[in-house]
This record gives structure tokens, sequence and C-alpha cells, in this order.
């Protein structure tokens, strides 16, 4: 975990030290809530509460870098509070820009992980793509969609194979040219399996809830 807290520091400073330097970037928070779902060869349901912490750059206007970090608490019925930490990682470059609509293809790293009993961590490379449409000079609507290209989850000591995929959309309001007012709705899904005891065993994390947030544009 201290490596990974590292790192995600190291990314942050990079990012910041290019933007503030030579291009724009926005730094937000939000806060999400909604439906938590488990499954450990049973279905397990609950709610989450997260708060995801990031900034977006845009480089020489066609390329966007974005780090995202995350944490919360899944309240579960059968195994309690399951907590999680993660980060998002990602760049890329925009390949159509017209008349307030814009499309740009992504590739990035996500690492998840939660903690109870049976703590699990997932990681994955991703790939995916950012959208943006302006409905008026002070709204904006934006999503993104992620998914694993190669997907790692470890339970335990136990490694396997998993797959991963992250969804997005907000609807962005400008108070002024440096606040936003953002809200929105968030899917996560993360899932693998693991032989124990010749009993194939399904470890699923899936996440969906409302976002509310705030967007400050240096």
């Amino acid at each position: 975990m201290k490596k990974v807290l590292l790192l995600l520091s190291l990314t942050a400073s990079l990012v910041l030290t290019t933007a503030t330097t030579s291009f724009a970037m926005t730094a937000y928070a939000e806060g999400a809530y909604g439906i938590a779902k488990t499954e450990y060869n049973a279905v397990n349901d609950g709610n989450f509460g997260n708060l995801y912490v990031g900034l977006d750059c845009s480089l020489v206007s066609d390329i966007k870098l974005k780090l995202e970090g995350f944490t919360g608490v899944n309240k579960t019925k059968y195994n309690g509070n399951i907590s999680q930490i993660g980060f998002e990682a990602k760049g890329g470059y925009r390949i159509f820009d017209s008349n307030g609509v814009m499309l740009t293809p992504t590739l990035g790293f996500l690492y998840e992980e939660f903690k109870n009993n049976t703590p699990a961590v997932y990681t994955g490379l991703m790939l995916g793509a950012d959208a943006s449409c302006e409905v008026s000079k002070s709204d904006m609507i934006e999503g993104s969609l992620g998914f694993s290209v190669y997907g790692r989850a470890k339970y335990n000591q136990n490694n396997c194979n998993a797959g991963l995929f992250v969804a997005k959309v907000r609807w962005i309001h400008s108070f002024s040219d440096a606040i936003d007012g953002t809200i929105g709705f968030r899917h996560y899904y993360a899932g693998g399996s693991a032989d124990e005891n010749n009993n194939e065993k399904k470890n699923t994390f899936t996440l969906s809830g409302l976002t509310l947030g705030m967007r400050y544009n240096f």
C-alpha cells in the first residue's frame, strides 16, 4: 500500500508541475452514495459512500491527463463494513472536437483495494474513452467508459485474472469561470475467481450510485 501511495503522490506532483507551468487544469471533489453488491459464492447487498478527489489536465489542447483517488465504505448485510481505497490514472488524445462535442480515447491504470475478513485487491490496464457535449454556455454533459484489457485480482494469497469496468456521467454547471457544480452517476464492477479446494469461488464487487460535487478551474 505504501508503494501505491508513493506512486499516487509522485504522479500528482508531475501532473501539478506540468499543468500549472503550461496548461489548463481542473481540480474536483465528488461524493457518491448508492447500492453496493458483493458476491463470494452468495449475493450480499448493501450500500456504499465514497469520496473522489481528482485532477484533469489538458496538454497542448488535444492531450488529456487525469488522476483520481478515492476512498469509502461499503455497508453490507452479512459482512459488515468493507473499507475501500484506490486510484485511477489515465491519459488520452482528443480525436474529435466540433460544435461543442469532444471525444478522447484513453489508456490508463486502475487500482482498488477492499478490506474486510477476506481482503481483495484489483488492478487493471484500462482502455476507454471520455466524451463531453456543451449544452449551453454554462452547462455541459461529460461521460467516460473504461474496461480492463488486462486485469488481476488477489484474494489473500490467491491470484487470478479479473475483469474491471467503470462508467461515469455527470452534468456540469458553471457558476463562474472558476467554480462549477456537478451531479452525476457512477458504476463500477470488479470480478474474478480463484480455485480453492477444487471449488471455483467467484468474488465480485459492484457499486452504482449518484454523485454530487464541485470543480475548480485554474
